[in-house]
């Protein structure tokens, strides 16, 4: 009995190593700003202001948050899913009868989610840093919600083709590391975050 026992936690251990040594599975998480959500979200509280007179101001932008999984299909190449989510928040704000300044009317909040596949090229590609680009595609859903001061809720969900462009893009560290990328699409024009590879 103590033999098998041991016998499975050798080859336990071993399978673990193996699969340490591989390295083929990454989980990363990050955020980024300027995101292709954002540039909607704003654009759709200028539409609304333009039609109703309402102001949109006092944004408040969570940044686009992303949740992604690669694994190495070669030395250079890795693929896999990613999920961003990304809110906007406007107080809608309109002019007093007398004109003389905005109170708040009410609150628009604009929430994105997006579900892509990614792949990224590693052109250098060491044990501790690599300089690589990535492309992705995707849909994101959005949910938008204006909520009055008085009156009821209304809603409209939508969804629409999204992506990621990156051109440049680093990573450093070998188990655990930072990354930082430089792009545009659901993750912004500038994202950073943490990784764990294993």
């Amino acid at each position: 009995m103590k033999k098998a026992t041991f016998l499975t936690a050798i080859m336990f251990l071993f399978v673990v190593s193996m699969n340490a040594q591989s390295k083929k599975n990454e989980i990363d998480l990050g955020v980024g700003v300027w995101s292709t959500n954002e540039i909607v979200g704003t654009m759709s509280s200028m539409i609304v202001s333009g039609l109703t007179g309402i102001k949109m101001g006092d944004n408040n932008n969570t940044g686009a948050i992303h949740l992604g999984y690669k694994y190495a299909l070669s030395e250079r190449f890795a693929l896999g899913p990613v999920f961003t989510y990304d809110q906007g928040i406007y107080n809608a704000k309109e002019f007093s009868k007398d004109l003389s300044l905005y109170y708040t009317v009410g609150k628009f909040t604009s929430n994105f989610y997006t579900l892509a596949v990614e792949g990224d090229y590693k052109y250098v590609n060491s044990d501790k840093f690599k300089l690589y680009s990535l492309a992705g595609v995707g849909a994101t859903l959005l949910n938008q919600v204006y909520k009055p001061n008085e009156g009821d809720k209304k809603s409209q969900s939508k969804v629409f083709f999204n992506f990621q462009i990156t051109p440049i893009a680093i990573k450093y560290g070998s188990v655990f590391g930072v990354f930082a990328e430089l792009g545009f699409g659901y993750k912004g024009i500038v994202s950073a975050g943490l990784f764990y590879r294993f």
